[in-house]
């Protein structure tokens, strides 16, 4: 039913409200293009008004509100995590017998609790780029059974696959640079 038909059955049923006339709601509804049910709602609804009673708004349960806090701390703690593999998280370990959809629509209302990535990625470029890695504090242990702790410094050249690593002691800066120096010169300064 459009606004207008709504609007003009609003209004004959106030006006019979006013003579104080019971309608009949079966010829209203064939009048007006709608079921007699809803000329009977409105009818309610504007005696209601006139005796100064507000209407009730009706409170809705979702089937995810039990699951809400759930769904909050996967996309909060887990980046990258499908609306799917929630559904099939809550389904099996929870026991959720709601749709997917309904899933799917509230992570999508949500993304923005999820943790973006910490590494930004960046497109290789040839001869241009390479990539460095620092692993820190690595124990081996010698067959004496003495612990050694060091820290490996690796540079992968994207195109060729080649790769310089190296052994160290400490973690201060100059050693980094050290590696850095080291690592353009056994490329001879070209990452191909």
């Amino acid at each position: 039913m459009n606004i207008e038909k709504d609007n003009k059955l609003r209004n004959m049923l106030k006006e019979l409200i006013r003579l104080n006339i019971k309608p009949n709601f079966a010829a209203l509804g064939r009048e007006y293009g709608c079921d007699y049910r809803t000329a009977k709602k409105i009818y309610q609804q504007e005696l209601d008004k006139e005796k100064g009673i507000e209407p009730k708004a009706r409170e809705r349960q979702s089937i995810l509100d039990d699951y809400i806090e759930i769904i909050d701390s996967k996309l909060e703690t887990i980046p990258g995590i499908t609306a799917y593999s929630i559904f099939y998280f809550l389904k099996v370990e929870k026991g959720y017998v709601g749709s997917y959809s309904s899933i799917r629509n509230y992570v999508n209302k949500n993304k923005d609790k999820r943790k973006q990535p910490a590494s930004i990625r960046v497109k290789p470029v040839i001869g241009k780029s390479a990539q460095v890695d620092w692993k820190e504090d690595f124990k081996l242990i010698n067959k004496h059974g003495e612990v050694f702790t060091i820290n490996l410094f690796l540079m992968r050249l994207h195109y060729s696959k080649k790769f310089y690593a190296r052994l160290t002691i400490d973690k201060k800066r100059d050693e980094v640079k050290t590696c850095i120096v080291k690592s353009l010169e056994y490329f001879e300064g070209t990452p191909i």
